[in-house]
């Protein structure tokens, strides 16, 4: 993507364009307003940020993700809206290495999926290390369903697994995969999408 910006600047926009119906669920589902600061690790442009921002006014928040991608977020419009704008600021960076430290929350939507259990872990234990004491890990993915019923998770599991040898997980994979990044699944929240949120604490 960083060698081509213009499909990036596509894939971006595809993204925030489908997450639509997908935030606003997002941020009713979760009691975000309980807490002071959240960090959306990998938020693109900021359209799942600026949701939450909007829906509680007290609440502050950090848009992460790499420079390239930071920087067309200011173009966006999503995170300068005047109504989230002053409540919002910009971090950039590689996940991979760290993510900004002492938020309440660290929000990751449809990252998990992108990546092997291995990679998963080090985004993971990144997070744990930065979050405040009482904070905690949510992961907004799929979750897929038990058994061979019907499951739009499992034909986004398939194409996951042969566009970038990723996948969607199960609550028990999911499970598996905190644990080895030193946190623990406490539940796993359904929205009116969808998306489930899985809420990870220290422990």
């Amino acid at each position: 993507m960083q060698e081509h910006p213009e499909k990036e600047k596509m894939f971006s926009a595809s993204m925030a364009s489908i997450s639509v119906m997908e935030n606003a669920a997002v941020a009713r589902a979760y009691a975000f307003g309980k807490m002071h600061k959240i960090v959306d690790v990998g938020g693109a442009h900021g359209h799942l940020l600026a949701t939450v921002l909007r829906s509680y006014v007290r609440l502050r928040g950090v848009l992460f993700d790499q420079p390239q991608v930071i920087q067309e977020a200011a173009r966006s419009g999503f995170i300068t809206s005047p109504d989230v704008s002053t409540r919002c600021e910009t971090v950039s960076g590689d996940f991979f290495e760290s993510v900004p430290a002492g938020a309440d929350a660290y929000v990751l939507k449809y990252i998990a999926h992108d990546w092997d259990d291995a990679r998963c872990v080090q985004i993971l234990d990144n997070c744990r290390k930065a979050m405040a004491a009482d904070g905690r890990v949510l992961v907004v993915d799929h979750v897929v369903a038990a058994g061979n019923r019907f499951d739009w998770g499992k034909l986004l599991d398939i194409n996951m697994m042969v566009m970038l040898g990723s996948k969607e997980r199960t609550k028990d994979e999911f499970r598996q995969l905190f644990a080895h990044a030193g946190l623990r699944l406490k539940r796993v929240i359904k929205t009116a999408s969808s998306l489930s949120i899985l809420e990870a604490v220290v422990g």
